[in-house]
């Protein structure tokens, strides 16, 4: 290719830079435009094009732009070339936590490029997750629609997210959180979601929890199409852990805030929380499994919602708090609260060296047993402080040592029975 011609393949933004003659090869231009979404990515998110051959292997051009809203937006000028890989690295929302992330987040897409005419492509965790299989598909020979479509098969089948005989009826690149409330943009929301409370409930950061889920599944399923077990049980296990209302209401916030009037997709379309094989809008009991949906008062609620986790359960002044995502920070005081079925409370603190972190929790013994751990945010592993009598009290009384300035967490919970539902008082001083 010439000079002139590589000129063509640079942003629309610097291409009057490339100057020279038109030797033609501006009828091969096409604008590849699109965004780039966990929740959307912020303005200023680096974005790199790197043009492929047939065999997806680089051919050594890569043109650079950025995000130009927070919608996540963007545009570059290629040339016409078959199939091009892009990479998104910078801040996104996090529609769990309702908050900006912490940290950059890295994502990755396949997009065909067409012969004329723009391209749109969406960079997402749909198009992440499938990548690396994707690639080792078509190093085995697939074309590389059916390579996309394979892959994008095994995903669905290994998170489980939705029911077994889902199809989005539409390629992840054409999936997005702005294009309103579709089978395929719901599934895209569904993952993102569902991803990001496991990321929450492991230890340790969020962001970076939720870039080593991302590529750990990228990977596994890279090298034969299938998950591991216990990875596909944490994902399982994180769906119960999901506020389909709660999350939705924070999209709906964020894109109003971005000036977008896009419908935000329905959870409850997708989701199956309970794995009894309805999605929760067609489920009387949504967190409890009923497949015979039985409902002997003909309320519409279903009986299994109406004891143990599904059980009627007033929420206290702090719900939802079910993790660390979104965590409320309590100001020194004495809180009357209530701990419901399967649920978990979680308190955040940010202390600095020398601060003391002092919790005392009051309760009826008899009723309920609860205990108290206490997080370092930048540690995984053990926490930092445990309580666990046998007693109706718990303690955490917790100094934090020097260089320990960070963001700590609260956990209550009862760790004889997860149904066990109960009153509390949390003190704080």
């Amino acid at each position: 290719m010439s000079v002139r011609g590589a000129c063509g393949l640079v942003l629309a933004l610097v291409a009057v830079g490339c100057g020279g003659d038109d030797d033609g090869a501006s009828d091969s231009r096409v604008q590849l435009a699109g965004t780039v979404e966990k929740g959307p990515f912020i303005r200023g998110t680096s974005i790199s094009v790197s043009e492929l051959d047939d065999a997806l292997a680089p051919t050594g051009r890569v043109f650079n732009t950025q995000t130009d809203s927070d919608r996540g937006d963007f545009s570059v000028d290629v040339e016409a070339a078959g199939v091009a890989s892009l990479e998104a690295n910078g801040f996104f929302y996090n529609e769990v936590s309702g908050t900006l992330s912490d940290a950059p987040l890295t994502l990755r897409a396949y997009a065909p490029v067409g012969v004329a005419g723009d391209q749109t492509v969406t960079v997402n965790l749909v198009t992440h997750l499938s990548y690396q299989r994707l690639a080792a598909l078509v190093e085995d020979g697939a074309a590389y629609e059916t390579g996309r479509e394979t892959a994008e098969e095994e995903l669905r089948a290994g998170l489980a997210i939705g029911l077994p005989d889902f199809e989005p009826g539409e390629p992840g690149t054409s999936m997005t959180l702005l294009g309103g409330d579709s089978d395929a943009n719901a599934y895209l929301f569904a993952v993102g979601t569902v991803v990001t409370v496991a990321a929450a409930r492991r230890e340790g950061p969020l962001d970076a929890n939720l870039q080593e889920i991302l590529n750990t599944i990228g990977a596994d399923l890279g090298d034969d199409g299938a998950l591991d077990p216990a990875l596909v049980d944490e994902i399982r296990s994180a769906q119960l852990f999901v506020d389909t209302a709660d999350v939705e209401d924070k999209l709906v916030a964020r894109l109003v805030q971005i000036g977008s009037e896009a419908a935000v997709p329905d959870l409850d379309r997708i989701l199956d929380q309970d794995g009894d094989g309805l999605v929760n809008i067609d489920d009387d009991c949504p967190t409890t499994s009923n497949p015979d949906q039985a409902d002997a008062d003909d309320d519409g609620t279903g009986d299994a919602c109406e004891g143990a986790c599904g059980a009627v359960c007033e929420d206290d002044a702090f719900e939802p708090n079910d993790g660390a995502v979104g965590a409320p920070l309590p100001t020194p005081d004495t809180y009357a609260l209530h701990l419901c079925p399967c649920d978990e409370d979680w308190f955040a603190f940010d202390a600095a060296a020398d601060d003391r972190i002092h919790a005392v929790l009051d309760f009826d013994g008899a009723a309920i047993n609860i205990d108290a751990r206490l997080y370092r945010a930048s540690d995984a592993g053990d926490p930092v402080a445990t309580s666990a009598n046998t007693t109706d009290q718990e303690e955490i009384d917790y100094t934090v040592p020097a260089a320990g300035d960070d963001r700590y967490f609260l956990r209550v919970y009862p760790p004889d029975d997860s149904t066990a539902s109960g009153d509390y008082a949390l003190t704080i001083d």
